[in-house]
């Protein structure tokens, strides 16, 4: 089996994916937010949306001002890491984008991550609630497809058949010095290359070009049919 099809799993706690749910799920596309969790286990154990992205129904644009430092503060409080990112896409779109996979693969040149989850979601608005896992895996710029798996809030791997080594002092030291992220060293990218710029205007003013072209063909039948219509209204009106 080719490593692309192969099924990875997603672990995500009850309360993490009600949370996805309840704020994601119950708006139009597009929404989304940050996922945090421990890197010992990768299960997402958090879910924190991302109340002021700028966001239209064709692009979301992360806040980063207001999410990098609660990234840091979720690491220096909880050693939470950030393990993905989530958004929502019209019915239809059920992969990330080109501009997703850009904006993502940017962020992995940042990070390390062995598992880093970009699921899509549709929404109730939109139709119904659907979701989607994928994921990058040991920083390889392959999109897999996941498998979802919700857990428990208490969900702890069991590991009673392998006996957890001693923790080294020193080792720990050396493996938690500092933050891994922080401002200063992360930040979630901004900004896309010109082309995907252009698309992701194209696609936010699509409906309205649609709406103008519908309007535009209205107008040029109504002309095309006004003197049909005045002839058969004189021919069969007046003597």
């Amino acid at each position: 089996m080719k490593k692309s099809e192969m099924k990875r799993k997603m672990p995500i706690t009850e309360s993490a994916f009600f949370e996805i749910i309840n704020f994601i799920g119950g708006r139009k596309a597009e929404s989304g937010g940050l996922l945090f969790g421990s890197e010992d286990d990768w299960v997402i154990r958090k879910f924190v949306p991302d109340t002021n992205a700028q966001t239209t129904r064709a692009s979301y644009t992360i806040d980063t001002d207001r999410m990098n430092p609660i990234v840091k503060k979720l690491w220096d409080e909880e050693e939470l890491s950030l393990l993905g990112i989530i958004h929502s896409h019209p019915r239809g779109s059920k992969a990330p984008s080109s501009p997703d996979r850009y904006y993502f693969e940017n962020l992995l040149g940042r990070i390390k991550r062995k598992n880093f989850y970009v699921p899509i979601v549709f929404t109730i608005p939109d139709g119904g609630f659907k979701f989607f896992p994928y994921v990058y895996q040991n920083n390889e710029l392959e999109l897999l497809s996941a498998q979802l798996e919700v857990v428990p809030d208490d969900y702890t791997q069991d590991k009673e058949s392998t006996p957890k080594p001693e923790k080294d002092p020193q080792k720990e030291t050396e493996k938690f010095p500092a933050p891994i992220i922080n401002v200063e060293v992360f930040s979630i990218p901004t900004k896309l290359r010109f082309w995907d710029r252009v698309q992701n205007r194209f696609y936010s003013i699509l409906p309205a070009l649609m709406l103008a072209y519908i309007v535009c063909l209205f107008i040029y039948a109504s002309l095309r049919l006004t003197p049909v219509i005045v002839d058969f209204i004189i021919k069969t009106l007046l003597p």
